[in-house]
């Protein structure tokens, strides 16, 4: 992935404080919101996962503008599609500090979810598949413990083996 974004990241993690690290980059050190959201959907992908999460995180505009609703589809399809479990677990990591934007993705975010829990334990998920399965299982309940999704959907999940 060497688009000038993903370029942008790499220099920008290479100079970073571990407070920064923590926090994450803002779209204006990495080309700007417009650049980034383009971007959004390869770096969901991407070992720069988290750093989506953090971005979208940051992003304090209106609900109507289009730089966050892509920001927010590409963390919602991080969240659904990453196949690599140890950026994968970072960025859920990030994303259980951000309250707000796990509110803003709402039931799409408890959907996919519950889709990755659930892939993570059929018969034929690999060590991956499970671990991230695992991951995303804990987040949502941490998310229900924390009341930022309905507790009754993970109860049903647990109890009926995730039929809903």
């Amino acid at each position: 992935m060497n688009t000038p974004v993903a370029l942008s990241l790499q220099a920008w993690a290479q100079q970073a404080t571990s407070d920064e690290l923590l926090t994450g980059p803002r779209a204006e050190q990495l080309g700007g919101r417009v650049a980034v959201a383009a971007a959004a959907d390869d770096l969901a992908g991407s070992p720069f996962f988290v750093y989506l999460v953090d971005l979208a995180a940051n992003d304090d505009a209106p609900a109507a503008d289009e730089p966050r609703q892509q920001l927010d589809r590409a963390v919602l399809r991080g969240v659904a599609e990453h196949s690599r479990y140890t950026s994968y677990a970072s960025a859920i990591a990030h994303l259980l500090t951000y309250p707000a934007l796990s509110r803003r993705l709402g039931r799409p975010l408890e959907y996919a979810l519950k889709r990755r829990a659930e892939a993570g334990t059929d018969a034929g998920a690999g060590p991956a598949a499970g671990a991230i399965g695992a991951t995303a299982l804990e987040a949502w309940l941490h998310m229900c413990s924390t009341h930022l999704i309905k507790e009754h959907r993970l109860l049903a999940f647990l109890t009926d083996g995730g039929d809903d």
